[in-house]
C-alpha cells in the first residue's frame, strides 16, 4: 500500500486509534476500576499485588517467596511478561538470599501514563474486575492490534475489511468510555480521526485540529461541570438523608421512651396487684393456721385438765388409804399400852 491510498490511510488511522485513543480509554478504565477512581496511586497498587506479580513473573521458582513467609506453597496462576514486570519493578539485589520478594521494589514515580496497550491489557485482565462483555471487548481490541500491527502482507486488507475493523474497534473502545460525557469526547475523537486525510494540506489539518481541540475543551469543561453537579446533588441528597435519619431517630427514641414508661407502669401495677393477692393469700393461710393452732391448744388444754383431775383423784384416794393405815396402826399401838 502507498501513502495516500485509502486502504493505507485507514490502516494508519486504525493503528493511531489503537495506540492513542484506545490506550487512553483503557488507561482511564484502569484508574476507574482498579485504582478505585485514583483513590490509591498506581505505586500503592503495585506494592499491594507484588506477591502475585512476582510469582507470575518468576514461574519456575519453587522455594518460598520470602524468609518466614506467610505465603508458603503459593499457587498463583497467570503469566506476567518480563518486560511488563521490569517496567514497574526494580531489582534491588542480584543475590537471592531466599528473601525473593525483598529483591524487588516498585519503581518510584511510575504511573499509568507509562503503560502501553499490552501493559494495560495485562493489568485489566488480571484485576478480575471486568464484566464478561468487557473481557470480550478487550480481547477484540487486542486481536485488532495484532491484526493491524502484524499484517500478512501490505495488500491483505480490503476496504470492506477495514470498515468492519473500524466499526468493531469503535464499539469496543466506547464500551469502556465512562461517564457519558467522556464517551461523547471519545466518539468525537474517533469520528475526527476517520475523516482525517494523511496527505491533506497542513493548514487545513491545523484548522481542523484547532476546531477539534476547542470542541474537546468545551466537552472537558462540560464533564467537569457534570461531575460538580453530580457531586453537589449527591452531597445534598446525603445531607437530606442524614437529616431525615436524625428526625426519624428522634421520633423513634421518643416513642421507645414512651413505650418503656408505659410498660414499666403496667408492670408496676401488675406487680402491686400480684403482691396484694399474695398478701391476702398469706393472711388467709395465717388465719387458717392460727385457727388450727388454737383448736389444737384448746383440745390439748381439755385433755390436760382431765389428766390433772384424774391425778388429783388418785392422790385423794391414796391419802384416804394412807390415813386409814395410819389410824389402824395408831389404834394397835394404843391398845398395846393400855
Amino acid at each position: 500500500m502507498t501513502m495516500g491510498d485509502d486502504r493505507s490511510d485507514d490502516h494508519l488511522k486504525i493503528f493511531k486509534c489503537l495506540i492513542d485513543t484506545g490506550a487512553d480509554v483503557l488507561r482511564s478504565t484502569l484508574e476507574r476500576k482498579v485504582l478505585n477512581n485514583n483513590a490509591i496511586t498506581f505505586e500503592q497498587y503495585l506494592d499491594n499485588v507484588k506477591h502475585q506479580f512476582y510469582h507470575q513473573f518468576e514461574k519456575n521458582r519453587n522455594k518460598p517467596c520470602c524468609l518466614h513467609s506467610p505465603h508458603v506453597n503459593c499457587n498463583v496462576n497467570g503469566y506476567m511478561d518480563k518486560k511488563i514486570f521490569q517496567k514497574v519493578y526494580n531489582k534491588t539485589s542480584e543475590l537471592d538470599t531466599r528473601q525473593c520478594l525483598d529483591r524487588f521494589k516498585v519503581k518510584g514515580g511510575v504511573s499509568t501514563d507509562e503503560l502501553d496497550l499490552s501493559d494495560l491489557n495485562f493489568f485489566l485482565w488480571n484485576s478480575k474486575m471486568l464484566s464478561p462483555q468487557e473481557k470480550e471487548s478487550l480481547q477484540t481490541i487486542m486481536t485488532i492490534r495484532s491484526y493491524i500491527c502484524h499484517p500478512e502482507s501490505t495488500q491483505c486488507y480490503s476496504i470492506t475489511e477495514l470498515e468492519n475493523v473500524w466499526i468493531s474497534l469503535e464499539n469496543d473502545i466506547l464500551l469502556f468510555a465512562e461517564p457519558y460525557r467522556y464517551k461523547k469526547m471519545v466518539t468525537l475523537q474517533i469520528t475526527t480521526l476517520r475523516k482525517y486525510k494523511i496527505n491533506e494540506n497542513p493548514k487545513e489539518v491545523q484548522t481542523r485540529n484547532d476546531c477539534t481541540n476547542q470542541l474537546m475543551k468545551e466537552e472537558s469543561v462540560g464533564i467537569k461541570n457534570c461531575i460538580k453537579d453530580t457531586y453537589d446533588k449527591t452531597t445534598s441528597s446525603m445531607n437530606e438523608t442524614a437529616q431525615k435519619l436524625a428526625e426519624n431517630h428522634k421520633v423513634l427514641t421518643t416513642r421507645c421512651i414512651k413505650e418503656i414508661k408505659t410498660t414499666v407502669t403496667e408492670d408496676g401495677s401488675n406487680t402491686r396487684l400480684h403482691s396484694e393477692d399474695q398478701r391476702r393469700a398469706i393472711d388467709s393461710h395465717l388465719t387458717e393456721s392460727e385457727n388450727k393452732v388454737c383448736q389444737t391448744v384448746i383440745q390439748s388444754g381439755g385433755r390436760l385438765e382431765d389428766k390433772l383431775t384424774e391425778q388429783q383423784n388418785e392422790i385423794r384416794k391414796h391419802n384416804v388409804e394412807l390415813n386409814a393405815v395410819l389410824m389402824e396402826e395408831n389404834r394397835k399401838l394404843t391398845g398395846k399400852y393400855e
